[in-house]
């Protein structure tokens, strides 16, 4: 136990030891290391726009249509490229369900988009959002020195 606070100092990360976590990282698939590794706004950015791609579809006005149209662009360069928002599809219905009751959490909550488990049922769901976190990652090393994320050990 550290002193005073309560927590176990052997404790990591979701309740695992050090080792389990370890292990854990090393059995994740190539798909899911890109998620674990991936800036939680990034993919919480990517779910939103599923999302705005969604309601795209429907019918409305033209200057709603150009507000939520200048709203996705606003996603694009700031760190997702063009092609990565394009490469998003528009979320099902249970995504959406999903997405929408994400986002009407407090503004700093919304945030558990980018949570492991939840992009990964996210992903399930709408593959297009994986292959935008490829194209994604395809950048990541001009946004940080090392990528941003630790690059994978070969098997």
């Amino acid at each position: 136990m550290i002193p005073g606070n309560g927590i176990d100092a052997n404790t990591y990360a979701s309740g695992r030891t050090h080792a389990e976590h370890s292990a854990w990282l090393d059995g994740l698939s190539d798909e899911d290391w890109m998620i674990v590794h991936a800036a939680a706004g990034v993919l919480a950015d990517l779910a939103v726009i599923s999302q705005i791609k969604r309601v795209l579809r429907y019918k409305m006005t033209v200057g709603d249509r150009m507000r939520l149209l200048e709203g996705m662009n606003k996603f694009a360069g700031n760190p997702l490229t063009a092609a990565a928002v394009a490469a998003v599809e528009p979320a099902c219905d249970t995504a959406n369900k999903m997405i929408h009751e994400a986002l009407t959490l407090p503004v700093n909550e919304w945030r558990v988009l980018g949570r492991f488990a939840v992009f990964s049922a996210l992903v399930k769901l709408n593959p297009s959002l994986l292959v935008a976190l490829a194209i994604y990652r395809q950048h990541w090393p001009a946004a940080k020195p090392n990528g941003g994320a630790p690059e994978r050990a070969a098997a």
